[in-house]
């Protein structure tokens, strides 16, 4: 069930948006004292880990998103009854199951708890959202309001998973560009055997963090830049690609240096501080396959045959 305000001017218009406005701030408000304790933690999480520090870029990117669309929103006060009770069920599901992993009622790792928490915060936020700004608002918000959704810290087994997956595909691409480039090894599993040094790609080396980062930058490039589903879909699938092979040629190139200049260079600052120095790089080629894309649109939408005008009726 849908309610909409009846607009009778374009001042009506513009007082009964801006009250909806201030409805959503104060709603956002209230979630954010309520929710005050796993909202501080999650900053604290996002200052403090090395693999989720992304986290914190989330809300500032969806309103970014929003500010660079502002003049094409539509200024739509009201609100959906079913949608708001949907998203405020999740929201409320997520808090309760926060408060129960906060009492020990179940047992959760710290930061699973915290995932929980902040699931809520998103879900009830999206259903203020739903309450207070009419369909046409909520259509065009859709996308920034949903992307709050990776500001949600992973569970534990998952971004492990994760980990493992990156692992070892990175020591299969790596495998490979040794033997292209015709490095001397032997490989068992994850352990490469070098002249005068053995080299095990370890699960901190996945590169999951820069590959995360990759993988949210290609989705908001997608939607800035991109107009067809099947390009964006495309566009953040090849991140993943792009990310592990990133991370082979990272481990190829400190390979070469310890075989090369000597073992002591695995210690060296480009393996222990060279991780934003590859992502810089892997950003070329994601840059040049969005290029590309957009310039493929822009051919086929030139290439359209104009509709003709319709020709004017005449009266016998």
């Amino acid at each position: 069930m849908r309610w909409v305000s009846t607009l009778r001017s374009p001042e009506t218009h513009s007082k009964e948006f801006a009250q909806a406005v201030r409805s959503l701030a104060v709603g956002c408000a209230l979630i954010a004292l309520l929710f005050s304790i796993p909202l501080f933690e999650w900053v604290v999480l996002g200052l403090r880990s090395d693999t989720e520090s992304y986290l914190l870029l989330i809300p500032p990117i969806s309103l970014y998103l929003i500010w660079t669309r502002k003049e094409s929103i539509p200024l739509e006060a009201g609100g959906s009854r079913s949608a708001a009770a949907a998203w405020g069920l999740a929201g409320g599901i997520g808090a309760a199951l926060y408060l129960a992993s906060v009492g020990n009622d179940f047992p959760l790792r710290r930061p699973d708890a915290l995932t929980l928490g902040i699931a809520a915060v998103v879900c009830l936020v999206n259903a203020v959202a739903a309450a207070t700004l009419g369909p046409g608002t909520r259509k065009a918000l859709r996308f920034p309001l949903l992307f709050l959704f990776f500001s949600i810290p992973m569970p534990h087994a998952v971004l492990e998973s994760l980990e493992i997956a990156l692992q070892h595909s990175s020591a299969e691409v790596t495998d490979w560009l040794f033997s292209a480039t015709q490095l001397p090894h032997l490989r068992d599993g994850l352990v490469f055997q070098l002249p005068g040094i053995s080299i095990r790609v370890a699960q901190e080396c996945s590169g999951v963090r820069s590959t995360l980062v990759l993988f949210i930058t290609s989705i908001v490039g997608g939607y800035l830049m991109l107009n067809t589903t099947t390009n964006r879909i495309v566009l953040v699938l090849a991140t993943w690609a792009l990310g592990i092979f990133r991370n082979a040629v990272r481990i190829l190139v400190i390979a070469w240096l310890c075989v090369e200049k000597g073992p002591h260079m695995i210690s060296s600052p480009i393996h222990t501080h060279g991780g934003p120095l590859f992502f810089s790089v892997s950003l070329l080629p994601l840059g040049g396959l969005l290029w590309l894309m957009v310039r493929m649109e822009s051919r086929r939408r030139s290439s359209r045959p104009e509709a003709p005008a319709p020709e004017a009726s005449r009266t016998p």
